[in-house]
């Protein structure tokens, strides 16, 4: 009967409480049965389990009924498809919308920039409009430097798998960025190995720690460091921290970190930090971020050592 809890004492605390919430609303129902009843889980390791559950009344309604059938059915990964398939939908609409945005404007704008910049050379330097020419130009390039973006950030393009050296790859996008660091921000790498053998599309991963580390480097002010660290974890995967002694993130930004548009520079596009999120999910890892106010940021990359395609899944926009 509703009233005996004695089966409560045989399921879980967390899902005892929704079936109780569940047969509390069968009950009142005029053919005591329900259909569909959803039920959100989260287990100890944070992942969320998506229930649908059904009840129906056992026997007659008296004072000995005999009880209550509960049906319980996994949907997760059903749910998962379904958010998969929406997110490729999305990715497909953003890449109609950047393809159309880049025929129409790129042309535009690249006669605008090319304009600007020739007015400028006939231009005295002292000129009352030689200054803004110039912004003229620059943000006309912006615009375009945005529209590259976007279609980097919606490209569905097949990748490019081939065998590679991580190791030398983060040695090089380490080097690169040394040249555009200030002096006083010091940057390391580590790692034991003395190579990485890794087989995945390296001039997305390359755009990707470039992202990363530009990223890093920007948010150290004066003295600082930046350290970028390779191991092997458990399972054979890759694992590599970017980690940074700069100014860090609030909660609200660290939420927002990997939306699309959304960025806290001034000149910024919004979209480097996205982009690098959609790089590292088609080639089936995951990253994550941790960051606090004055304490600088951290971020970690799972990256298989092997992609395959056939297990990866869309990018997310959200």
């Amino acid at each position: 009967a509703l009233d005996n809890r004695f089966w409560t004492k045989l399921t879980p605390d967390q899902i005892a409480a929704p079936i109780e919430r569940l047969l509390e609303e069968v009950r009142f129902k005029p053919d005591k049965r329900i259909v569909g009843y959803p039920i959100i889980l989260t287990t100890k390791a944070g992942k969320r389990i998506s229930l649908v559950a059904s009840s129906v009344a056992l026997g007659e309604e008296s004072a000995h009924q005999l009880g209550w059938l509960v049906l319980l059915r996994d949907v997760s990964e059903f749910q998962s498809m379904e958010a998969q398939l929406l997110e490729a939908e999305k990715l497909a609409a953003v890449g109609r919308l950047a393809a159309g945005l880049a025929h129409e404007l790129g042309n535009p704008l690249g006669i605008i920039k090319s304009c600007a910049n020739y007015l400028q050379k006939k231009m005295e330097p002292d000129s009352t409009l030689y200054e803004e020419t110039g912004v003229l130009a620059s943000e006309a390039e912006r615009c375009q430097k945005i529209l590259k973006q976007l279609l980097a950030f919606a490209s569905q393009d097949q990748l490019h798998l081939v065998d590679f050296d991580l190791k030398e790859l983060l040695v090089k996008t380490v080097n690169l960025i040394e040249f555009q660091a200030p002096e006083e921000v010091e940057i390391q790498f580590e790692t034991e190995f003395d190579k990485a053998p890794t087989h995945a599309d390296e001039n997305l991963l390359t755009q990707a720690f470039l992202n990363l580390l530009l990223n890093a480097v920007q948010s150290v002010e004066k003295e600082g460091k930046v350290e970028v660290v390779l191991q092997e974890i458990e399972g054979g995967d890759w694992w590599i921290t970017i980690r940074d002694t700069g100014c860090g993130m609030g909660k609200e930004t660290l939420s927002r970190l990997f939306e699309p548009f959304y960025t806290t520079k001034r000149d910024g596009t919004g979209l480097g930090l996205a982009i690098t999120q959609r790089i590292i999910d088609r080639l089936g890892g995951k990253i994550a971020v941790k960051s606090e106010p004055g304490s600088g940021t951290e971020f970690s990359i799972l990256l298989p050592k092997k992609c395959d395609p056939s297990h990866l899944v869309p990018g997310s926009l959200s």
